[in-house]
């Protein structure tokens, strides 16, 4: 059944797309940063399911983010602003390394 909704799609780059929209997603995110929140893995990037890239896009974000929080932890305060630069600096290479992984998905 799952093959038969699929057929009408000559490949994956057609089921999955790439909408202008999905950056407004980032802009959430943003956001989300100044309240000390952020995402990582699937609910911060998607990728096609070809890509395999699931539960290593999760580890990578982790590793990142904790490099942020607590390796790049001299000189600063830790105090709630210096917390969301960290934040915000963790989703600026997320961001990065998950748009690269998602075009390549789609090739």
């Amino acid at each position: 059944r799952i093959i038969e909704k699929t057929d009408e799609f000559s490949s994956v780059s057609e089921m999955v797309s790439v909408q202008q929209d999905d950056l407004e997603d980032w802009v959430k995110a943003q956001k989300r940063a100044k309240k000390n929140i952020t995402l990582i893995g699937d609910a911060a990037h998607k990728t096609t399911t070809q890509a395999g890239l699931g539960a290593t896009g999760a580890f990578l974000d982790a590793v990142e983010l904790a490099e942020e929080l607590v390796l790049n932890n001299q000189n600063t305060k830790n105090d709630e602003e210096d917390i969301s630069r960290k934040l915000r600096a963790y989703e600026r290479k997320m961001k990065q390394r998950a748009t690269f992984y998602l075009k390549e998905s789609l090739n």
